[in-house]
Order: structure tokens, then sequence, then C-alpha cells
């Protein structure tokens, strides 16, 4: 029924649009428009809304759960309110879609909207500066410098307006972890866990809601653990109440719950090689501070560990509880991609659920944003059939905002691009700069020689040919890729040997024995003389 109104009223509001003379000169403006014009502006108008689709997606991760289609919806039907109803009483149409939609409370709509329409003001303004005729060069540059620089430094609140009306509410049913069912342990039936100390570590940023809670299920998963353990949770520089609740319940945990708290928020990698220096076991879990790893699934893996003589078992999220344009089809992209750079062939590198054998992943320090690529990092100090992936549960999240938004393809790329060089050249970087300089060198040198023989033999002038400063170029870059080579050999040796680095990891062996291992001199046999006799 509400479908067969909205489409009457949309039919009579076209009609009476259309019987208004005043809109004959918009049409009498498209009519002088060529086919392929109007083409190219419609798929360029298309385009933008696709943009502006993303930006409200990525705005509110969480709610939309990557539902791009009706994201899109909403986008255009507010952009038709703006250009129908007076005044941008049209605005009106956004909150109250979101709200009718997805659940979002008006409030956080009308902040988000406010926030949207201050960067479009931003953007106008670096254009306007751009454009504006007759303005000074120094002044253009500075104002557009300007802009951007306030762009950048706004306060928190304007940057974050979401974050206004945090526990305002989205309209859905919180359901509390500790309540979800308690699956079995997974176990083969008659099962021996082998002896170990296990460490579960995990980092957390702004998680106040989710500590107790996830406390709670490590608790109920390793009810029967056979094997001592320990939890190290990380706080990773948060802004809310997270350092409090880890003080709080480490107290009430003790001993085996430890926190550590890091003075500044310093991203996820860093946050879990500070778990990964705390944690005192022999293997090593890690998993997500958000609740949507359970805990449910260590035992069945560190069992797989052992038992299977393997360096890593990583987790699979096969039935991922998130959206499939915003990030499950990014996803499978990307895992496809590191999988055939790397060689590591595994299905979810971003699940953050992983057990590791200790003195393997102690081996790997991890800088930068390196914990998307820690089966790769691994696959350097051992063999990629020490490597393999387990099926997990995955929930949706519960409390809080998602950290990752659709700005993260773009480092993944980066971030794979130094992963290749470093898999393949870190211990002789003069190949890769030496190859490409001596490329380099070889097309340049053709060039050259090709130039000097057109020179020598025809007579041709040669001094305002652009391949003569192309040969010459590409000459001085061959050079240059191949002295840098030589510094990046330097500097890998000195690197390695400062460090005590070696080329190589090898598995610790038993201590031998006394005299293992060593073929030793045969003593020379004692010959006793007779005694004398007695007389």
């Amino acid at each position: 029924m509400k479908r067969a109104i909205s489409i009457i009223v949309t039919l009579a509001l076209l009609a009476w649009l259309a019987s208004d003379q005043r809109w004959k000169m918009v049409g009498d403006a498209f009519a002088s428009i060529t086919p392929g014009a109007f083409v190219a502006v419609a798929a360029a108008l298309f385009v933008t809304y696709v943009l502006r689709a993303l930006r409200v997606c990525d705005e509110f991760r969480d709610d939309v759960n990557g539902r791009f289609g009706a994201t899109l919806r909403i986008i255009l039907i507010h952009n038709a309110m703006i250009n129908i109803v007076p005044f941008r009483g049209g605005e009106t149409a956004f909150p109250i879609l979101l709200r009718q939609v997805f659940g979002v409370s008006i409030v956080r709509a009308g902040a988000s909207l406010l926030w949207f329409r201050l960067q479009d003001a931003f953007v106008v303004g670096v254009l306007a500066c751009l454009v504006w005729p007759g303005l000074h060069p120094a002044l253009r540059v500075a104002g557009i410098a300007a802009l951007i620089a306030a762009a950048w430094y706004l306060p928190r609140w304007a940057r974050a307006p979401h974050n206004w009306t945090a526990g305002g509410g989205t309209g859905k049913e919180m359901t509390a972890m500790n309540v979800l069912p308690i699956p079995a342990s997974g176990l083969p039936e008659g099962a021996v866990m082998p002896e170990h100390k296990l460490s579960i570590v995990i980092p957390m940023y702004n998680e106040a809601d989710n500590v107790e809670p996830l406390l709670v299920r490590i608790h109920q998963a390793m009810e029967n653990y056979s094997q001592p353990w320990e939890v190290v949770l990380v706080d990773d520089g948060s802004t809310d109440a997270t350092p409090a609740e880890i003080r709080r319940l480490a107290a009430q945990y003790r001993p085996h719950v430890h926190g550590v708290e890091l003075v500044r928020n310093y991203k996820q990698t860093a946050a879990m090689q500070a778990g990964l220096d705390a944690a005192r076991g022999d293997v090593i879990a890690t998993l997500d501070g958000d609740l949507q790893n359970d805990p449910f699934d260590i035992p069945r893996m560190v069992y797989r560990l052992l038992t299977e003589d393997l360096d890593l078992v990583a987790g699979w999220r096969k039935n991922r509880q998130e959206g499939f344009w915003m990030r499950r089809l990014p996803s499978r992209i990307a895992n496809r991609l590191i999988a055939r750079v790397t060689g590591v062939r595994l299905n979810d590198y971003g699940c953050s659920l992983k057990v590791f054998r200790g003195s393997v992943i102690r081996s790997v320090r991890l800088y930068g944003e390196m914990h998307r690529f820690i089966p790769a990092w691994l696959a350097t100090v051992t063999t990629p059939r020490r490597i393999s992936e387990e099926v997990v549960t995955h929930h949706a999240r519960i409390h809080g905002q998602s950290k990752y938004g659709i700005s993260r393809t773009f480092r993944v790329v980066l971030d794979l691009v130094f992963m290749f060089f470093f898999m393949r050249y870190r211990t002789r970087p003069g190949h890769f700069f030496g190859g490409i300089g001596i490329v380099l060198g070889v097309i340049g040198s053709l060039i050259l020689a090709y130039l000097f023989a057109i020179k020598v033999f025809w007579g041709q002038a040669i001094g305002t040919r652009p391949m003569l400063i192309t040969g010459f170029f590409l000459v001085i870059a061959g050079l240059q890729a191949v002295t840098s080579g030589v510094l990046a050999e330097m500097l890998s040796r000195i690197y390695l040997e400062a460090n005590g680095t070696l080329a190589y990891v090898a598995r610790p062996q038993p201590a031998p024995g006394e005299g293992d291992g060593w073929q030793w001199p045969s003593k020379p046999a004692v010959v006793e003389k007779p005694k004398a006799r007695r007389k």
C-alpha cells in the first residue's frame, strides 16, 4: 500500500512540474546538449551519487552493515527532495530515512549531515580559490592551504559527530556475549591436550563496553582447559573508560589476567607487539576485543597447532557477519591478492583470531600496520607448510564502533608492496635495485648507440631529438639504481649484524648430552703387568 501511494504521489508531482511553464527553460537547455555529452554528464552525476553513498556507508558502517543499495537509494531520495522542496527543506529527508531504514537516531544522523555539509563547504572553498579570477597567486595558495589546514585540524567533536550522541542508542537490542549459546569444545573424542602454557593476547581501543563480556566469555571457554593459561589485555591509548575497566577486572580476576597500558594510541600492530612482549606462554593466541571473535574456538585451534606440529593456525571467518559490498567483497579480493603475492594461501588474512607457536612469533617484530600480514611475515622465518587455517565463529558487533573504514584499502596496497620487497629481497636488496638499474641502463645504452650510429654513419642531426634526453635519463637512472642497490646491501648487512639477526631461523633442539654428536678418540688399553710370585 505504501509503495502504491508513493508511486501515485511521485507521478502527481511530475505532472505538476511538467505543467509549470518555468520548467520549459530547463527543457530547452537540455535539448541543446548532444547525446554523447548527456551520457557523459549522466555518468559523472551517477559517480558522484555513488561516492556520496560510500561516504554515508563509511560514516555509519556498523548500522549500514554493507547494505550499499539501500544507502544509495537514500542518497537519491535525499537529493531529489533537496531539489524539489523549497528552502532546502529536503535536508530533513536524510535523518528520517536513516532512522526508518537503519534505525539511526535523528540527532546522530543530523549531526553527521552537518559534518557532511561542512566537508562540502571546504571543497567548494578550495575550488573557489582555484578559479577565482584576478586573485593573486600567493593569496590563492594561502587560501587553499588555510582551508586544508582548517579541515585537517578541526576539533574532535566536528571530525566525528557520531560520537556526540554516544550511548544514544540505535534502536537495536544489545545482547551480551555471555548469554550466547555455549558450543562444544570441538576437540576429538578422548583427545588429550599436549603440555604447554597458553597466553591470550587482546589489543583494545575504545572498547569499554566489551571488556567485561569478553572476559566472561573467555572464562567460559577455558573453564575445563587442562593446561595453564593467562590473558593479556592491551589498552592502545583509549580515550574512554577502557583503561579503568581493564584495571578493575585485572584486580578482580588476578593473577592470570594482566593489563598493559600504552601511553597513547599506537595503532593495532604496536598494541599487538606489546601484548606479545608481555605474554609468557609457549603458545600464544590473539583475538580482537570487539566480541566478534569467539574464544570457544581457541582450544580447538591450539590442539591442532600442537598435534599437527604447526607454527600458525589462522582463523577463517567463513560465515562472516558483515555486509557483502563494503566488507566481504573487498576483503575477498584483498585476500586473494595477498595470497598471490606472498605465496601463503589463506582465505582470511584479516581475522585477528590466530594461534601461534611462541618461539616463532617472537622471532618476528611487528611495525607499522604489519598485523594484516602476520602469516606472510611468519613465512620469512618458517615454511608455509607449517601455516594452516581453521574455520571459526564470527559474531556481529554488539557494542562500540568499528575502527576500520574503506580508507584502509589504500594502506593495504602500500603495505603489500613493502611486504613483497621484504619477503623477496630483505637479505639481497641489491638484486632488486640492481635488476631495475640494469634494465634501465641497457635500454638507455641501446638508444644512445642508435643515435650515435645515425649521427656518425648517416649524418643526421640528433641534438633536438627527445630520444637523446630519454637515453641519457635512462642511463643515469640505471646508474643511480645500481648504486642504490649497493648502498642497500651495505645497510642490510649493518642491520643484520648490529641486531644479531641471522639470515635464517632454526628450530630449537634439545641440548645434547656430554659426548653426544662427537667422535671422541679411543683411549689406549691399559695392560697390567704380572705380579711377581712370592717365594
